[in-house]
This record gives C-alpha cells, sequence and structure tokens, in this order.
C-alpha cells in the first residue's frame, strides 16, 4: 500500500482561492495533504461574517503565521491587496521555498516575473487526480465547481487543461 507525506514546504493560500477550494470540497483534503498557511490580512479576510466558509475558515487560525522579516531588495506590491501582497512576500522572504496559491491576475504575473512559484485553484483538482486523490469524475466535478465560482479567461482555461503531469511535478507530493 502507497503512504504520502505532506508536501514538504509551505504553501500560502490567497483568500479568493481558499474560497474557491471550500466550495469544491478540496480545502480539508488539500489542509491535509500540504502545509497550508495563511498571512494574517488573507485570515482576516477569510473569516469576516458572510464570507462562504468564515466559520470553518476560524477554525484553521493555527495556519496562520506571520510573516517572515523584511530582506533587502524585497519588492513593492502595492499595487495589490493586502492578502495577495502578504502571501507573496511570504513565500519571497522565505527565499521562494514552497509555492503560492492565488487567482488574482496582478499577482500571478508579478509572481511570474519574479520566479515565485504559483498555481490558481483551476489547477488544485488536476493536482489531486495526479496525486491519486480524486477520480476522473471527481476531477471533472470539483474543476466544474470551480470554474463556475473562479473567474477564468478563456486562456486559463486552456493553459490549465494543457498542464499534464510534467508541468506540475513540482506541486505535487512526494510519494515514499
Amino acid at each position: 500500500m502507497e503512504t504520502h507525506r505532506p508536501y514538504p514546504a509551505p504553501v500560502v493560500v490567497d483568500a479568493s482561492s481558499a474560497i474557491l477550494l471550500y466550495k469544491s470540497r478540496l480545502l480539508e483534503q488539500w489542509e491535509k495533504d500540504y502545509a497550508i498557511t495563511f498571512t494574517p490580512a488573507v485570515f482576516r479576510e477569510l473569516t469576516r461574517p458572510g464570507y462562504p466558509g468564515a466559520q470553518d475558515f476560524a477554525r484553521m487560525a493555527d495556519r496562520v503565521s506571520p510573516l517572515p522579516p523584511p530582506r533587502d531588495g524585497e519588492p513593492r506590491l502595492e499595487q495589490l491587496g493586502a492578502g495577495e501582497r502578504e502571501s507573496i512576500l511570504y513565500v519571497y522572504r522565505r527565499e521562494k521555498q514552497g509555492f503560492l496559491v492565488v487567482d488574482d491576475g496582478a499577482a500571478a504575473r508579478f509572481c511570474r516575473n519574479r520566479g515565485i512559484r504559483f498555481i490558481n485553484a483551476l489547477l488544485v483538482p488536476r493536482i489531486f487526480y495526479y496525486n491519486g486523490r480524486l477520480s476522473r469524475d471527481e476531477f471533472r466535478d470539483a474543476e466544474g465547481v470551480v470554474i463556475s465560482h473562479g473567474r477564468y479567461s478563456p486562456e486559463i482555461l486552456r493553459r490549465a487543461r494543457a498542464m499534464d503531469r510534467t508541468h506540475l511535478a513540482y506541486f505535487l507530493k512526494e510519494k515514499i
């Protein structure tokens, strides 16, 4: 029988991505398989009364990590919201260990331009499928939920559907 160990590096999830994972019912499995971290700004956003899953997210307070100390040459990110800004700085300050799950276009462009590894929530069902955590039908259902609640351009959808196991290798859990 194959056993799994959690992904070894922190995975920083922004609020919009966390909500999409919550709606697709993948957050609990994501939390088991990956070292999810929320920044304080993201946690405040997730736990606002009336937000989808706010009460469930409030129980995840142990997943909130303060930002590591600033580093020289740190990027300026005033154009981003507080959650995206803190999430990017968390990964940047940890010398790009781990990766970011972010569904904000400006944050994704920034990460791409700075070599910060990231995915959007749309790729999480695919990663779970490749990790053997979802059947083909479960993958299609979860992906459909993310698409129906997310805001993805036709180009982003095309790119996501073209991602195979080799494209996503960095984000897959190791099997032991």
